[in-house]
């Protein structure tokens, strides 16, 4: 279920990126050393009834601790690694959603705060409940606040918006 460009927490180690996926014919001794088995038979067993599955190869690397910051976002400025991680991961939700969705919608929001998502919805040519959704992932980054109605940017998120230069 894990998907390239994904970022994943292993509690207590902190969090990896998937780097690539691809579907493998078997196991040859190159996997068998990376898996941390020391045998073939420990790790099939491992694997359990795995007969007729399809096997996948996952490649990552490992991010360090977890990126969850100390103080609360709106409280941190937006500093040269945080403004290329929010890069990245603004850039991988447009690929995913095969369009440019974000950074507009950020900065609707930051025009309009208050706006209602139906509002919003039309404005981007969104229907209302994905618009929630991708909302909902601004918000995760630190970017929006959710207001009785509406939202509105985060400090966090203008300071990201100002070191952009807008939209």
């Amino acid at each position: 279920q894990v998907r390239t460009g994904g970022i994943y927490y292993l509690h207590p180690l902190g969090e990896i990126e998937v780097v690539s996926v691809e579907e493998a014919a078997g196991i040859d001794a190159d996997d068998l050393q990376h898996t941390g088995f020391t045998s073939r038979e420990d790790l099939l067993k491992a694997l359990g009834d795995s007969a007729g599955r399809r096997l996948f190869r996952v490649g990552f690397r490992f991010l360090g601790p977890r990126r969850k910051p100390v103080a609360p976002l709106d409280e941190q400025p937006v500093d040269d690694a945080a403004f290329e991680r929010l890069e990245r991961d603004l850039d991988r939700k447009d690929q995913r959603a095969g369009r440019d969705w974000t950074r507009p919608l950020l900065t609707l929001i930051g025009d309009q705060p208050g706006a209602s998502s139906a509002v919003l919805a039309e404005a981007m040519a969104m229907e209302r409940m994905k618009l929630k959704q991708e909302v909902r992932k601004l918000k995760k980054l630190g970017l929006t606040i959710s207001l009785e109605t509406g939202y509105r940017v985060s400090k966090w998120g203008w300071s990201y918006l100002d070191r952009r230069g807008g939209v």
